[in-house]
């Protein structure tokens, strides 16, 4: 016989484990989806976006491997970095270019160790500033080319508005510091591309039912369990439901539901 899954304590001590700034963060840097590309959170993640009010979570076919899957199809990618601090007036655009210069020249010396042509090349710049006291930095975007002092005015000020972004403040008058000169060397690679299959509709079948506890039914509920394998696109599931697979687990709650896109993601429809 199979024991019951008792699914709700890690859920629950992650949902208490977030601070009130926390759950404001996720709600204002999420989107309405989310997506869960990591083995442990496909377990959790219905319950967790429910709490945060959100309303759909992305499960990628193979979870397990997802970020190898980034990484081979990722370009390639140097960063460099220089510190030099400056304050206030000290922050010239004779500096600045003169730093960038040489950040730029190690970053296209990177790529073109590494074969890449000039023209699938691509270099980044920005730049950590804090205000004259603070122990942590903002990074910001610096524009190409040759700066002058409008574009380092714009630069500082598009500081205060990132630092009124993340912090919920800034300061506009406020004594400003640069820390640090940054460049990505990227190399653009072609990545094959990915292409969507056709929706089937076809009516797909539980491999057995297995008891399960739910905390929103305040008891154990039969619950259809899946092979991932078996939800080819188009594919619609309606919860309590388990989906299973050699990588991880995907657990739908009572009032969620399934479907399968063409990439063969699984969609959970979370709910209100």
């Amino acid at each position: 016989s199979v024991l019951p899954w008792k699914l709700c304590l890690l859920a629950t001590n992650r949902r208490r484990s977030g601070s009130p700034i926390s759950t404001k963060y996720w709600r204002a840097n999420l989107s309405a989806d989310s997506i869960a590309s990591d083995p442990p959170l496909t377990l959790h993640a219905a319950a967790l976006a429910k709490a945060a009010g959100i309303r759909a979570v992305l499960v990628p076919e193979a979870p397990g491997v997802f970020s190898a899957i980034g990484l081979v199809m990722a370009d390639i990618r140097h960063d460099f970095v220089q510190t030099q601090m400056m304050k206030d007036n000290e922050i010239s655009a004779k500096k600045l270019g003169h730093l960038y210069e040489q950040l730029e020249v190690q970053g296209r010396e990177a790529l073109s160790r590494d074969g890449v042509p000039e023209d699938q090349r691509v270099l980044q710049r920005t730049a950590d500033f804090r205000y004259v006291g603070q122990a942590y930095e903002v990074n910001v975007p610096v524009p190409d080319g040759m700066l002058d002092a409008d574009a380092v005015a714009s630069v500082i000020q598009a500081f205060h508005n990132l630092h009124l972004q993340h912090y919920a403040h800034s300061r506009p008058d406020g004594r400003v510091e640069f820390v640090n000169g940054r460049v990505a060397a990227i190399g653009l690679t072609s990545a094959p591309p990915m292409r969507a299959q056709p929706e089937q509709n076809t009516a797909v079948e539980p491999k057995e039912t297995r008891p399960v506890y739910f905390e929103e039914a305040s008891g154990y509920v039969d619950t259809q369990v899946f092979e991932r394998g078996d939800l080819s696109p188009g594919a619609a599931v309606t919860g309590p439901a388990i989906v299973e697979q050699v990588d991880t687990t995907t657990v739908v709650h009572p009032g969620q539901s399934i479907s399968v896109d063409g990439f063969r993601n699984l969609i959970i429809s979370v709910g209100d």
